[in-house]
């Protein structure tokens, strides 16, 4: 992620509110479409779902703008769990400017899994992070077909019962990483984490939220607490 080295972002401090934003579809682009165009706020269908103290709201529609104002002047109180399309929005119509301190908020994309390329690569026992970070990103190269300094990404070290250590490594272009800062920069917030559909899961558990609960709020199944 030039110039940013990997997909997560840690905050310094516990973020008050889970923001994540879903692209859930978007619409056939060409062959040689720009990154910026994947991620057209006007191209594609979107869920947006806050998580604080366990509590999940969730609102899906086609202005990404304007779920993000939504959900993020709901009540405290406020849980959705399938609630109505939103109606045609005007395209003249100008949300409030979302002013909220980047401490407070902790905001991840979750895009398809297409877009990324994730594998797992055993380590050596002498391995330190850095020796890790530099194996990892040669061997996405190779499997993306893209320079080096093109590729940003993420890992996870596990241990193995045997005592060997394999990372668990998701990579995508530096150049989607830009255009999704980009983005969110427009819509006035600044991008934390940028992940794949696939690892909801992870995500849910750190969240303190039951997976399947917050799989059926993003994917617009009625569900109930």
């Amino acid at each position: 992620m030039n110039p940013i080295a990997k997909l997560k972002l840690l905050a310094l401090s516990p973020p008050a509110l889970h923001v994540g934003v879903w692209q859930i579809s978007s619409h056939p682009l060409e062959a040689k479409a720009q990154h910026s165009d994947v991620l057209d706020t006007h191209q594609s269908s979107w869920a947006v779902t806050t998580v604080k103290s366990a509590k999940v709201t969730v609102q899906r529609g086609l202005s990404l703008r304007h779920l993000l104002h939504l959900s993020l002047n709901l009540g405290d109180d406020h849980q959705v769990a399938n609630p109505a399309p939103h109606p045609s929005i005007n395209p003249t119509w100008k949300p409030e400017p979302l002013s909220i301190q980047e401490s407070a908020i902790s905001l991840t994309l979750f895009l398809p899994d297409h877009h990324f390329c994730t594998f797992q690569m055993p380590c050596m026992p002498q391995w330190g992070p850095q020796d890790i970070e530099a194996e990892s990103r040669l061997e996405a190269a190779r499997l993306m077909g893209r320079p080096m300094e093109d590729v940003s990404l993420d890992f996870q070290v596990h241990g193995l019962p045997e005592g060997t250590m394999l990372a668990t490594v998701m990579a995508c272009e530096s150049a989607l990483v830009q255009a999704a800062m980009a983005m969110f920069e427009k819509l006035g917030f600044k991008l934390n984490s940028l992940s794949s559909h696939s690892n909801l899961q992870a995500y849910a558990l750190g969240w303190k939220v039951a997976p399947e609960f917050l799989n059926s709020m993003v994917h617009g199944k009625v569900a109930t607490c």
